[in-house]
C-alpha cells in the first residue's frame, strides 16, 4: 500500500476519535447541569445494580453500646494460683500440668527462693475472682486473669504490688471465689476472739481502692477469712492452749438477719445484749474444760452459731478468752484431714486427732489443746493435717525449717507434746503452716534438706529428730 494511502487511513481514526469524545464531553456537561438529569441517571444505575446483585440481606444493623471488656478477650480455662510466704503469686494453666504415672517426679509447679515455700495452692477459672483480705481489715479484689501468668520457673510477682495497699498494710489472707452465691458465707475471726459471718455477695462490688471488710478496734487484728457454706464447724485456737469448736449454724430467721444486717446502730445494740447473755454464761474459773453452759445442744434452745451479720460489722464473740491471751488460729474443720497440729513459740508441739475435741456452743471457753505452758509458752499456731503432709516452721529471725507431720507425735491434748524444733537462745517460733508440696519433689516422701539463710543445716540434720525421743519423750503425766 503507498505511504499516502497508510497516512490517509491513520488521520480518519483520530478524526473519528475526536469527534465521539467531543460527543461524550457535551453529554456530560449537559447531565451535570441538570440536577433532575443526573438523579434519573443515579436511580437507573442503582436499580440495575439491583436488578443484577441482590439478594436478601445477610446483616443486621442495630444500636449496641455494650463494651468489650477484657473477660470478653480471656478464655475462661482452668488455671492454679500458687501464693509464697513471701508473698509472690502467680497462675497458670492447668493444661500444664499433665497427668502422670504413678511414682512419677511430677512437675514443677513454681520457682521459689531458698528462704521461701509455697504456701497456698488452688485450682480456679481464670474467669474466677480473688479476695484479700488485709491486716488493717481492708478487702481487695483482683480477678485471675490480671495476675501475672508466669511459667514454672518463674516465682511470679509480690502480691502487694498488684494492690493499692496503705503504708504497714499487708495481705493476711485471700479467699478464691468462682460466683458470689447467696448461700455463701465469709467467716472471719479476729485476735480478740470475734467472729464474723457476712454473706459472700456483699462483697460482689469492690472498687480499687478497697472496702470496709470488718470493723477492727485498736490493737486488733485479723487472724484469718473462710468461706463457708453456713453450717460449718469452725475452730478457734488461743494462746493458751485451748480450742473452741462450734458450728456455725445460727437457728435466726432471714427476716431476723435482714433487720440486723448493715445499720451499724442495730450492731452495736445487738452486740450489747449478746455481751450481758455472754457474761452470764461464761466459765467463771480459769481451770478446767468450761462449764455446763459452753456444752453444745442441739433444740429448740439452740443459742449456739453465728448470724449473718453486715459488712462492715465487728461480729459477736466466738470465744471467752482468758485475760491477756488472744485467738492464733480459725479454721474450717475439714472431714479429710484427722489430725489438728499445735505449735508454741518455744518449739513445743503435737498432733491431736480432730475427734478428739468436742463441740462446744459459741463464746465458750473452750477445751484443753495443749498443757505445760511454763515449758512450752503460748500457742502461736494450729494447723490441719494428714499423715504424709508436711508443714514449715518460722521463728523470729525468720529462718525456715521445714519437716514432715509423721515425725511429730500423736499425742492425746491433754499432753505437753513434743520438740518441733530447737531454738537458740532468744528466739521464739512464730509461725506454723501447712505447705503445698511443690511438683518436683520426690513422690516417696524425701525432702531436701532446708538450709538457714547463713548456710546452716537445720535441727534435723544436726542429730535433732523432731520427735526429739531421747531426751523430749512425753512422760506418763503427759499423756
Amino acid at each position: 500500500m503507498p505511504l499516502h494511502r497508510l497516512t490517509n487511513l491513520e488521520q480518519d481514526k483520530i478524526t473519528d476519535e475526536y469527534r465521539e469524545l467531543t460527543a461524550q464531553i457535551k453529554e456530560y456537561l449537559r447531565i451535570l447541569a441538570s440536577e433532575e438529569l443526573l438523579r434519573d441517571i443515579i436511580i437507573e444505575e442503582l436499580e440495575q445494580i439491583r436488578n443484577e446483585y441482590g439478594d436478601a440481606r445477610r446483616s443486621v444493623i442495630e444500636t449496641n453500646t455494650a463494651e468489650i471488656t477484657k473477660k470478653d478477650l480471656i478464655d475462661p480455662v482452668s488455671a492454679v494460683i500458687t501464693l509464697s510466704h513471701a508473698g509472690y503469686i502467680k497462675y497458670q494453666p492447668l493444661s500444664e500440668y499433665e497427668a502422670q504415672k504413678r511414682g512419677g517426679r511430677g512437675r514443677r509447679a513454681t520457682l521459689v527462693k531458698d528462704e521461701d515455700v509455697i504456701d497456698s495452692m488452688y485450682v480456679v477459672n481464670t474467669h474466677d475472682t480473688v479476695l484479700c483480705f488485709t491486716s488493717r481489715g481492708k478487702v481487695f479484689s483482683i480477678n485471675v486473669y490480671d495476675l501475672p501468668e508466669a511459667s514454672s520457673n518463674s516465682k511470679g510477682r509480690p502480691i502487694v504490688n498488684l494492690l493499692r495497699l496503705e503504708e504497714n498494710e499487708s495481705i493476711q489472707t485471700i479467699v478464691p471465689v468462682n460466683s458470689f452465691d447467696e448461700n455463701k458465707f465469709l467467716f472471719f475471726a479476729t485476735s480478740n476472739g470475734y467472729v464474723k459471718k457476712t454473706k459472700l455477695s456483699a462483697y460482689r462490688n469492690v472498687n480499687a481502692q478497697g472496702l470496709r471488710a470488718i470493723k477492727l478496734d485498736e490493737g486488733v487484728s485479723l487472724v484469718n477469712v473462710a468461706l463457708t457454706s453456713g453450717s460449718d464447724v469452725i475452730a478457734l485456737f488461743s494462746s493458751d492452749g485451748r480450742a473452741c469448736l462450734f458450728n456455725e449454724y445460727s437457728p435466726l430467721t432471714p427476716e431476723a438477719d435482714a433487720t440486723l444486717d448493715t445499720d451499724s446502730e442495730n450492731e452495736d445494740a445487738t452486740e450489747a445484749a449478746e455481751t450481758i447473755e455472754e457474761a452470764v454464761s461464761a466459765d467463771a474459773d480459769g481451770e478446767g474444760e468450761g462449764s455446763e453452759d459452753d456444752v453444745l445442744v442441739i433444740g429448740p434452745n439452740y443459742r449456739g452459731g453465728v448470724r449473718a451479720s453486715g459488712r462492715v460489722s465487728r461480729g459477736v464473740r466466738g470465744m471467752n478468752l482468758a485475760k491477756g491471751h488472744q485467738v492464733v488460729s480459725m479454721m474450717v474443720i475439714d472431714s479429710s484431714l484427722p489430725y489438728v497440729l499445735i505449735a508454741t513459740e518455744n518449739g513445743f508441739g503435737k498432733r491431736s486427732p480432730v475427734a478428739d475435741f468436742p463441740l462446744r456452743r459459741r463464746n465458750a471457753k473452750g477445751v484443753i489443746a495443749i498443757k505445760g505452758e511454763d515449758r512450752n509458752g503460748r500457742v502461736i499456731g494450729a494447723v490441719q493435717v494428714a499423715d504424709g503432709d508436711e508443714i514449715i516452721l518460722i521463728n523470729n529471725a525468720g529462718i525456715l525449717v521445714r519437716t514432715r507431720v509423721d515425725e511429730v507425735s500423736v499425742i492425746s491434748r491433754y499432753g505437753q507434746g513434743v520438740r518441733l524444733i530447737r531454738l537458740d537462745e532468744g528466739l521464739k517460733l512464730v509461725s506454723v503452716q501447712r505447705v503445698v508440696k511443690t511438683d518436683d519433689e520426690e513422690q516417696d516422701g524425701q525432702i531436701p534438706a532446708d538450709v538457714d539463710a547463713d548456710g546452716v543445716a537445720d535441727a534435723a540434720s544436726d542429730g535433732e529428730s523432731v520427735a526429739d525421743a531421747a531426751s523430749d519423750a512425753p512422760d506418763a503425766s503427759d499423756i
